[in-house]
């Protein structure tokens, strides 16, 4: 019987950029919590008017729909958590809560879209620290509760907090990162198995939270064939991946699903429209399938490339930039592939019922001006708010992205960095709310994860930062994902033996996160998503494939309640069974419709 595991974090966060305002006190407007005192109450309200703007944690006078509290907390003499609650009166409303240390940092965050909020703060220095409210949308008259709550922990319960390095130039040895302090909660993993197996899983989520995985498993022929091929089953769960339900549909005409068979599984949601799209590598081409009511039905395109000869596909949708216009469909669709003699592209501007080349490869297979040959395999494509669209690529042993502007027509390709290789071809890129881009990849000769930062749309790259958590010494294909400014999730396979010999060394499914990468010397917060006795899997782990992982992992953001949710495959099952990870307290979020930034509270 294969297990089925779900990993759910729970992580730090920052909230949205704040305007002038004042704000009025609690009742009463301060209190402590102590060893002799663990809890701490006030009531706020009642507001008359509603703010969906902001609140500022310094201010003397009163504001609508403003609140605040001051907590001076003194820390016990072990690991500790102070957990800061508020609760509507009225259900209906909805309150945002955030915490402010004396300095006017900005520690932590909660704003789903209900008035049950909670942050907890992990060992959190002795002061004083400011909680705001905000009456974002509520009923004339509105009143909550708020109560603070300081508990004694074991260490393990304390965040597992680290800074990166920076590697520049002519660095000598092995970089190594050391445990720092973080005063943010600590990362908690809920885990289920989705119940098939599968080999490279991608994920999607719509806007109401319902999540799909591809589960690809070696099964299309009779048990008992001489040899198998591979066949795709999409999975949905709608209660936050506790369960999962074939929606694959089964094949017009045969005793089995549609297609029959595939050489490549790859789903995609687009989370603006919610269409779920999985394409399957079939023959020369691909086989898409697509659904707008979650499965129920779908609609086929059994010639989805632009061009013959594909490989390695994926696809991911952007706004149309400029002087491209869509047809039925409010974004371009893009669909890059493997020709081994390039990197192609073909693009749909009707939502994916035809598609044709997009232009120009992104990447040549062949490339002398970067040393030769370098092949067409690439990472997963993206785009930034803008409508530019990103390939990022191992090419020629280094890092490397193509950037279009161009919807496709034209592309431009930028080397990450000249000094620090690139272990394989897939690399991963994302872009934030506000548009910087986060390139990661693991390196050539120790195989650590890096990260390198743009703020100018991929021009030009920062220094890189080794990522690795304290005690990790190999990775393999990390994936990432952003959501606010400067707040990004980064999930990996990594082991914490060095030996490279050892059949039985162990790997873990890693998830980091960062609130500040756009930083100076951004914190990384991290932990596994599986018990570290219980690995995922055991002896080699690339570069490249990685037993029954094959070629790579999947991290996305939920539109719904920015809850992240990362693909992990457990080979020590005995077959390739993948896992997903999902946060109810994301540190990493993206505006919802109206530029507003949710988030979901700890449970």
């Amino acid at each position: 019987m294969t297990r089925r595991r779900v990993f759910l974090a729970r992580a730090l966060a920052l909230g949205l950029a704040l305007v002038p305002a004042v704000a009025q006190a609690a009742t009463p407007g301060a209190g402590t919590v102590s060893s002799s005192s663990s809890s701490a109450s006030w009531q706020g309200g009642s507001f008359l008017v509603s703010n969906p703007a902001a609140c500022l944690s310094s201010s003397t006078l009163p504001v609508p729909g403003c609140d605040w509290f001051d907590l001076t907390v003194a820390p016990l003499t072990g690991p500790e958590l102070v957990d800061i609650a508020i609760t509507p009166a009225n259900p209906g409303d909805d309150y945002d809560l955030y915490i402010y240390d004396a300095a006017g940092n900005q520690l932590d965050s909660s704003a789903t879209g209900g008035g049950n909020e909670q942050v907890t703060l992990s060992d959190p220095p002795a002061g004083t620290y400011r909680v705001v409210v905000q009456a974002f949308l509520v009923s004339p008259g509105s009143t909550y509760r708020g109560q603070a709550t300081q508990r004694a922990v074991t260490e393990d319960q304390v965040a597992q907090a680290y800074h990166g390095t920076r590697v520049t130039r002519g660095f000598v040895g092995t970089p190594a990162n050391q445990p720092a302090r973080s005063t943010g909660a600590p990362l908690v993993f809920e885990m289920h198995y989705v119940g098939r197996n599968a080999a490279e899983p991608t994920l999607g989520i719509r806007k109401n939270g319902t999540a799909f995985i591809a589960a690809g498993d070696f099964d299309a022929l009779p048990d008992g064939s001489p040899e198998q091929l591979a066949r795709t089953e999409v999975l949905r769960s709608r209660d936050g991946g506790a369960s999962w339900q074939s929606v694959q549909p089964n094949l017009i005409l045969g005793d089995t699903t549609e297609p029959p068979t595939s050489l490549d599984p790859y789903i995609y949601v687009d989370e603006d429209t919610g269409r779920l799209f999985s394409i399957d590598l079939y023959g020369a081409c691909s086989w898409l399938l697509y659904s707008d009511d979650e499965g129920q039905t779908w609609t086929r395109n059994m010639a989805a490339c632009g061009e013959m000869v594909n490989d390695h596909q994926t696809l991911y949708s952007g706004p149309p930039p400029a002087g491209v216009a869509t047809q039925g469909y409010p974004k371009v669709l893009y669909y890059c592939f493997n020709r081994v003699a390039d990197s192609a592209c073909g693009r749909s501007l009707d939502g994916g019922k035809t598609f044709l080349p997009a232009g120009a490869p992104a990447y040549l297979g062949v490339d002398p001006a970067t040393g030769g040959v370098c092949g067409g395999l690439t990472g997963q494509l993206m785009t930034d708010p803008d409508g530019r669209a990103f390939l990022p690529k191992g090419h020629c042993s280094y890092p490397w992205v193509s950037i279009t502007n161009d919807a496709g027509l034209t592309w431009g390709q930028v080397q990450v960095s000249d000094y620090i290789q690139a272990a394989d071809t897939h690399t991963a890129v994302t872009a934030d709310a506000a548009g910087s881009l986060y390139y990661l990849w693991f390196d050539a000769r120790d195989r650590l994860p890096y990260l390198s930062v743009s703020t100018d749309h991929g021009r030009t790259w920062g220094v890189p930062l080794m990522i690795a958590p304290p005690g990790v010494h190999e990775v393999n294909f990390p994936a990432i994902v952003a959501g606010d400014s400067g707040r990004i999730m980064i999930t990996f396979p990594g082991t914490t033996s060095r030996n490279r010999l050892d059949q039985r060394r162990p790997w873990s499914s890693y998830i980091v996160v960062s609130i500040n990468a756009l930083s100076s010397n951004p914190l990384f917060v991290w932990t596994t998503g599986n018990d570290p006795a219980d690995p995922i899997h055991r002896g080699d782990c690339g570069p490249g494939r990685c037993g029954g992982m094959f070629d790579f992992l999947d991290i996305v953001l939920s539109p719904w309640n920015g809850r992240v949710w990362a693909s992990a495959t457990d080979t020590c099952s005995g077959r390739r069974t993948p896992s997903t990870a999902s946060t109810p307290r994301p540190g990493p979020r993206r505006p919802r419709p109206g530029g507003r930034t949710r988030r979901t509270r700890r449970r």
